[in-house]
């Protein structure tokens, strides 16, 4: 996949994370959320991510190298299909412990 088909949103913490989707939850657009490796930097967990995404409505999908030091992950709007068993078992963790946002449960609803 061409890294620059997407725009590359690098992020250090879990709060710039919801910063960023608070701001950009609603496009339709996927980005490479650019993060450091462990070790290598500032490094957000794969589940801090995907916990982050699902409460938005958003998903994980291909992760790549971006240099030494990074890697870059394809998030992107969940469509209107089906949620899979493991996502749909993360959101009702999430709903349960109040970490949803309001697109999240949209997102979810309209799936």
């Amino acid at each position: 996949m061409d890294p620059d088909r997407f725009a590359q949103v690098p992020l250090e913490t879990e709060a710039q994370l919801h910063d960023w989707l608070d701001r950009h939850h609603g496009q339709d657009d996927s980005v490479w959320l650019v993060t450091w490796k462990k070790g290598a930097g500032p490094h957000l967990s794969r589940d801090a991510v995907l916990d982050a995404l699902l409460a938005y409505g958003w998903i994980d999908g291909r992760r790549a190298a971006r240099d030494d030091g990074r890697t870059m992950q394809l998030i992107s709007p969940r469509r209107h299909q089906r949620w899979t068993r493991t996502y749909r078992k993360r959101v009702a963790r999430l709903t349960e412990a109040g970490r949803m946002r309001p697109a999240g449960p949209a997102a979810v609803k309209a799936a």
